[in-house]
C-alpha cells in the first residue's frame, strides 16, 4: 500500500474524530466535562474495524485536540495537562478492544444484517469495551484534581453512557459510509444513513435543550438558595439589633445594674442566638469619673484588674490620652472571652468613632466599620463589627443626657459559620462587602466577591445583594462551590441518558436488521429473477422448437365461436379423424370423432375452457382401426374479443407412434434391461423426491447399498450369462422382501 493510501484514513479519522468530539462537548452536562452523547466514539470503533488497528494514531490526536481544547477553555492548570494524554489513550484501547470483541463475537467484515449478529454487536459488544476510556478519562479528572471526588461517579456514568450512545449511532453510520465489502453496505446506505442521522439530530437536540433546562433549574434552585442563605444571614442581624435594642432598653431602666446581673441578662441572648462575640455597655465619663467608675468595678472580684485604656493602631492597650470626655467600656460578656476589651475607651477606635458619633445625634443603631476586635489576642485577619445605640437618663432623648451607649459585637465570620452549621450540604460560597466611597472591602467570605456576570461553577451565575444594615451598606455575593451541581442535579439528563441508549440500540437493531433483510430479498428477488429469465429462454427456445416439429407432425386445429356457431377445421383435423372433408363441422362433430369412451373427458374439458378457464389439454382414444385405438392429444384454449365474444381454438394431433416410442425410451432410461429394476437415474429422482417429503414432514428415511461379493469371479469363471441370470434372481428376491412405497434399484456395477 502507497504511503499515501495508508495516511489518508488516519488524517480522515483525526477531522472527523475531532470534530465529533468538539461538537458533542458543547452539549456537556454542568460542571461541563463530559457528553452523555459522544459521537467519536462511534467513529473511532468503525475505523478500526474498516482500516484495522494501524489507525490508531488518528485516534489519538483527535482525542488530544479535542481534550486539549476542553482543558484551555475550562482554564485548568498544573496536572491538567495530563488529562489529554489520559483520555486519548483511553479512546485508543477503547476502539481496539470494541473491534477486537467484535471481530471475536461477531466476525468481521460483518454485514449486521442478523438479529443475533446485530445484538451481540450493539448491546455486548459496544458497551463492555465503553467501559475503557471513562475509567481512564475519569480517573485522570480526579487525580488532577479537575473534578470533585463525589462527581467522579455521574461523570464516569455520563461518559460511559455517551460513548455507548455514539457507538449505537456513528459506528452503523459509519460502516454504512464506508463499510467493506461495498455490495454490503452501498444498498442500505439510505436505509441506515437517514434514520441514524435524525436520531443523532433528535438526541443532539434534545440534549441541548435538557441543557437549557438543567442550567435554568440549577439557576433557579441556587438563587432560591441564595436567597433563603440571604434570609437568614439579615434576620441573624436583625437578631443582633434586637439584642442591641434590649440591652439600651435596660440599661436605661436599671442604669445601676450590677455586673452578676449584666451577665445573667446576656446569657440569655447568647445562649439564644449565635454569632454573637459580645453584648456589652459603654460608660459616658468626664476625666474626674474616671477614679470613681474604677474603684467601682474593682470592688467585683470578677473585674478587679478593670482599667480604662485606650487602644492603639496595632490593637495594644496604651494609656488613657487626654479628651474632653470617655466612653469606657463598663459592662461586656461574655467576660470570659472579652476580658481584654474591658475597660478600653471606644474613642480610641478609629473604625468607631464615626459610628458612635451617628448614634449620639440621631440615638438610632449604628453599625462601625469592620475592624480586628479589640479581643483578639493575635493578628487572624478575622474582622468585626460592632454595633451601637445610646442610652439615655430618665429616658430623655437629647445628646446631653446620653449615659452611654449600649453594643452588640459579632464577628463576621463567626456569623456564617454558624448558619452554616444548620445547612452543611449547601454548597454555596459567600463574600460579604462593605462598599464604601473609595470601592468595596472584603468583610468575610471569598478573598475576592464575584462580578454579578461571571459565571460559577456549572455556569451558575453569582447571586449578589446590597442592603442596609445599621447606617452601612453592604454587598451579599453567594457562588456555588464545586459540590454544588452534584448536590443539586436532577435526574432530567440521567432519563435522557437511559432513553438514549435504549431507543439508539433498539433502532440501530432494527435498522441493520430490517436493511440487511430486504438486501437479502432483493438479492434473492434478483437472483431468482435472471433464473426465470433464462428458464423463461429456455422454453421459448423449445417451444419454438416444437412448434417446428408439429408443423411437419400430424397436427390438426381447429376453431369455433360458441355465440356465433362460426367453425372452423383443418385439412389434417379431418384426415386425423377420418371425417370427410364435405361433412359439417362443429363441436358435436369433434366429440363424435373420439372414442365413445372419452366423449365425456373431451366435453369437460370443453366446459371448464368455457366456464372460465383459459385452456386444457386431454389425451383421447379414436374409434379403433386395424385393431388399435389411434391415441390423439387435444389442446383447448379460450380467447375473449373486446367485443366479448368468445373463441375456443384447438389443436389435435395423433399421437400414438410417439407414446409408444416415450414408453419405450422411459423404460430404457429408467429401468435397468437386465433385472427390470430402476436405473440410477429413476432412483435419484426418486430419491430426491423423498428427501423432499421427508425434509417438508420432518421424517426419517434410510438409503441401504448392496454389493454381490464375488460377482466378478462368476462372471470370469462361469461367464456373463450366469452372471446375468445371478443379478435377476437376485434383483427378484430382494423385490419380494420390499413394502410397495419401497424402491429397488440397480445402481451399477461389473
Amino acid at each position: 500500500m502507497l504511503p499515501s493510501q495508508r495516511v489518508r484514513p488516519i488524517v480522515g479519522i483525526t477531522i472527523a474524530y475531532a470534530l465529533a468530539g468538539l461538537l458533542a462537548l458543547q452539549l456537556a452536562i454542568p460542571p461541563g466535562y463530559v457528553s452523555p452523547l459522544y459521537p467519536a466514539a462511534g467513529i473511532a470503533l468503525a475505523g478500526v474495524l474498516i482500516y484495522g488497528n494501524r489507525i490508531w494514531p488518528g485516534i489519538f490526536v483527535g482525542s488530544l485536540i479535542i481534550n486539549s481544547e476542553a482543558v484551555l477553555r475550562s482554564g485548568l492548570e498544573g496536572w491538567s495537562w495530563i488529562v489529554p494524554l489520559c483520555v486519548g489513550v483511553g479512546a485508543v484501547l477503547q476502539a481496539l478492544a470494541g473491534a477486537g470483541l467484535a471481530r471475536r463475537w461477531v466476525g468481521f467484515p460483518n454485514a449486521l444484517d442478523t438479529p443475533g449478529a446485530a445484538v451481540r454487536f450493539l448491546f455486548a459488544a459496544a458497551p463492555l469495551s465503553c467501559l475503557i476510556s471513562p475509567s481512564l478519562g475519569v480517573g485522570a479528572l480526579v487525580l488532577s484534581g479537575s473534578i470533585p471526588t463525589d462527581s467522579a461517579a455521574f461523570s464516569w456514568s455520563s461518559w460511559w453512557a455517551g460513548d455507548a450512545i455514539g457507538i449505537l449511532i456513528a459506528t452503523p453510520l459509519t460502516l454504512a459510509l464506508f463499510g467493506t465489502p461495498r455490495e454490503d453496505w452501498e444498498p442500505r446506505r439510505l436505509a441506515i444513513t437517514l434514520p441514524m442521522c435524525a436520531a443523532l439530530i433528535l438526541l443532539g437536540g434534545l440534549q441541548l435543550q435538557i441543557g437549557k433546562w438543567e442550567q435554568q433549574r440549577l439557576q433557579s434552585r441556587f438563587e432560591r438558595d441564595a436567597r433563603n442563605f440571604s434570609g437568614l444571614l439579615r434576620n441573624r442581624f436583625a437578631d443582633y439589633l434586637d439584642v442591641l435594642q434590649s440591652t439600651e432598653r435596660i440599661m436605661v431602666t436599671a442604669p445601676h445594674i450590677t455586673h452578676g446581673d449584666f451577665q445573667h441578662f446576656a446569657d440569655v441572648w447568647l445562649s439564644r442566638i449565635g454569632g454573637l462575640q459580645a453584648i456589652g455597655w459603654i460608660q459616658r465619663a468626664t476625666a474626674g469619673q474616671l477614679a470613681t467608675i474604677e474603684r467601682e468595678a474593682r470592688k467585683v472580684p470578677a473585674t478587679r484588674d478593670f482599667a480604662i485604656r485606650d487602644r492603639d493602631g496595632e490593637n495594644r492597650l496604651v494609656p488613657l490620652r487626654r479628651r474632653a470626655e470617655y466612653y469606657p467600656i463598663r459592662h461586656i460578656a461574655p467576660l470570659t472571652r472579652n476580658r481584654r476589651a474591658l475597660g478600653v475607651n471606644v474613642q480610641s477606635i478609629p473604625n468607631s468613632t464615626e459610628a458612635i458619633a451617628r448614634t449620639l445625634q440621631n440615638g438610632s443603631a449604628a453599625a462601625s466599620r469592620a475592624f480586628e476586635l479589640t479581643q483578639e489576642l493575635s493578628r487572624t485577619g478575622k474582622l468585626g463589627v460592632v454595633i451601637y445605640q445610646r442610652t439615655r437618663r430618665g429616658g430623655v432623648s437629647d445628646a446631653e443626657h446620653t449615659s452611654g451607649i449600649a453594643f452588640v459585637s459579632v464577628r463576621i465570620e463567626d456569623v456564617f459559620s454558624d448558619i452554616l452549621q444548620q445547612y452543611p450540604q449547601m454548597g454555596i460560597a459567600y463574600c460579604l462587602a462593605e462598599l464604601v466611597p473609595e470601592g468595596s472591602r472584603r468583610l468575610a467570605g471569598l478573598d475576592h466577591c464575584p462580578s454579578p456576570g461571571h459565571a460559577g461553577e456549572g455556569g451558575v451565575l453569582p447571586w449578589v445583594e446590597i442592603f442596609d444594615f445599621a447606617g452601612r451598606t453592604w454587598s451579599l455575593s453567594f457562588v456555588p462551590e464545586p459540590a454544588y451541581p452534584p448536590l443539586h442535579r436532577g435526574w432530567e439528563s440521567w432519563t435522557l441518558i437511559a432513553v438514549g441508549l435504549l431507543s439508539a440500540g433498539l433502532l440501530g437493531t432494527f435498522l441493520l436488521v430490517t436493511s440487511g433483510r430486504t438486501r437479502r430479498i432483493e438479492s434473492l428477488v434478483s437472483q431468482r429473477t435472471t433464473e426465470l429469465a433464462d428458464a423463461s429462454a429456455r422454453l421459448i427456445a423449445k417451444q419454438a422448437i416444437l412448434t417446428h416439429a408439429e408443423r411437419i407432425a400430424r397436427l390438426g386445429s381447429w376453431e369455433t365461436q360458441p355465440a356465433t356457431g362460426k367453425t372452423y377445421w383443418s385439412a389434417e383435423l379431418f384426415h386425423i379423424l377420418g371425417v370427410p372433408p364435405d361433412q359439417a363441422t362443429g363441436v358435436d362433430q369433434l366429440l363424435a370423432a373420439i372414442h365413445p369412451d372419452d366423449r365425456e373427458t373431451l366435453r369437460a374439458a370443453l366446459n371448464a375452457v368455457g366456464n372460465g378457464g383459459t385452456a386444457a389439454s386431454v389425451d383421447l382414444r379414436l374409434p379403433e382401426r386395424d385393431g388399435s385405438s389411434p391415441i390423439v392429444h387435444v389442446s383447448i384454449e379460450v380467447t375473449r374479443g373486446v367485443d366479448g365474444i368468445e373463441t375456443l381454438r384447438g389443436t389435435l394431433q395423433d399421437i400414438t407412434e410417439r407414446r409408444a416410442a416415450e414408453a419405450h425410451i422411459h423404460y430404457l432410461a429408467h429401468y435397468d434391461t437386465l433385472t427390470g429394476l430402476p436405473n440410477r437415474s429413476l432412483w435419484a429422482s426418486r430419491a430426491s423426491q423423498a428427501l423432499a417429503f421427508a425434509r417438508r414432514n420432518q421424517l426419517k428415511l434410510a438409503v441401504l447399498f448392496l454389493d454381490l461379493d464375488n460377482f466378478k469371479t462368476i462372471n470370469d469363471t462361469l461367464g456373463h450369462p450366469v452372471g446375468d441370470r445371478l443379478l435377476s434372481s437376485a434383483a427378484g428376491r430382494l423385490s419380494a422382501c420390499l413394502r410397495d412405497e419401497d424402491v429397488l434399484a440397480r445402481i451399477g456395477g461389473d
